[in-house]
């Protein structure tokens, strides 16, 4: 394992990537308060989740707390093999949105409607 103390990370936003051939959505994160000191987190979702999270739910904060709590979720962790590439994808590569709003909750809707 790397030595990672004193690096410090900041990531504001959350990024999503849609893949229309699999129908599902990745949405990931940087999470600086884990035990490692920093870690992403990465959720992949399905279309029927999102619907289900669409008629569980009254806003859109409690909306994407839905679909954290039900996406299966894998987490890179600071000071791990993985994290510096999976770091620079996070910084590099474009995604569909950004950030968990009003605006991004109707386009997964609108993705998880879909045919």
């Amino acid at each position: 394992m790397k030595e990672s103390k004193n690096i410090k990370y900041s990531h504001d936003e959350d990024k999503f990537y849609i893949d229309k051939q699999a129908c599902k959505l990745t949405w990931i994160y940087y999470n600086p308060d884990s035990d490692s000191g920093g870690q992403y987190v990465e959720n992949i979702l399905y279309k029927s989740q999102i619907l289900k999270a669409m008629d569980s739910t009254k806003t859109t904060d409690d909306f994407f707390d839905f679909l954290g709590s039900i996406a299966k979720q894998y987490l890179t962790d600071l000071g791990t093999d993985d994290f510096e590439s999976f770091d620079k994808d996070f910084k590099y590569e474009p995604c569909d949105m950004t950030g968990c709003s009003t605006a991004t909750m109707n386009k997964l809707i609108k993705f998880a409607r879909s045919e």
